[in-house]
């Protein structure tokens, strides 16, 4: 089942998700997440995301962006060379055939290079152009390409307030900032093959990981 919106820049499948929130338990609340609950799960749906704890609602839109945004102020870079795409990309590589998945990933600097780009065997022209989309939200935006989608969903509204040319921007998760502390943004890492929050997570748990940072809230298809 697909759900677009109207603008065309949001193109993914109703999915089902959960917030893996570090340590905490099952039931306890995550500190800066009001209300919310730890490792339920959550139904994305094209009007929103509700939840589901027996019966009770318990993560909002807002809830969701704020651990996006967490993800973001978490995995910041000291620095980024050619040589640090290299290895990042190399891992997301290694992640995904740990995984048993085929993903196309590129990692692009806002000066227009692509310092690493390869393609599994079974990835089209339709991921590179996605990857290509992806990364100029990010760079568009400072966020990551699923903050822009979770935005539309839950204001479609502002989504079409931006105006956004959908021949280059697409709302849908998958590419994620590069931040380099004290500089800003400077590219995007991004991934694409899997479903958009799949995507999004591999990014996470590869760039966590090569950051060396263990505790990172996730958002993570079921």
């Amino acid at each position: 089942m697909t759900g677009c919106h109207s603008s065309s820049l949001c193109c993914g499948q109703v999915e089902t998700i959960y917030y893996d929130g570090m340590d905490y338990q099952p039931g306890t609340r995550a500190a800066g997440l009001t209300g919310s609950f730890i490792n339920d799960k959550l139904i994305a749906e094209r009007g929103g995301i509700q939840t589901e704890r027996q019966g009770e609602a318990v993560m909002t839109m807002n809830e969701l962006i704020k651990v996006l945004e967490m993800q973001e102020e978490i995995l910041q870079f000291s620095h980024f060379t050619n040589a640090d795409a290299w290895e990042l990309g190399s891992m997301i590589l290694l992640e995904a055939r740990r995984r048993g998945v085929s993903v196309a990933v590129s990692i692009r600097l806002n000066n227009g290079l692509t310092v690493f780009q390869y393609c599994d065997d079974g990835m089209t022209k339709y991921n590179q152009e996605l990857m290509r989309k992806k990364c100029n939200t990010v760079q568009l935006t400072e966020h990551s390409s699923l903050h822009l989608y979770m935005m539309g969903t839950q204001s479609e509204e502002s989504l079409n307030q931006m105006a956004l040319d959908p021949a280059e921007y697409i709302a849908l998760g998958g590419a994620f900032p590069i931040r380099v502390e004290e500089v800003g943004v400077i590219g995007a890492v991004v991934v694409s093959g899997l479903g958009q929050v799949s995507d999004h997570d591999l990014l996470i748990k590869c760039i966590g990981k090569y950051l060396h940072v263990d505790e990172v809230p996730r958002i993570r298809q079921m």
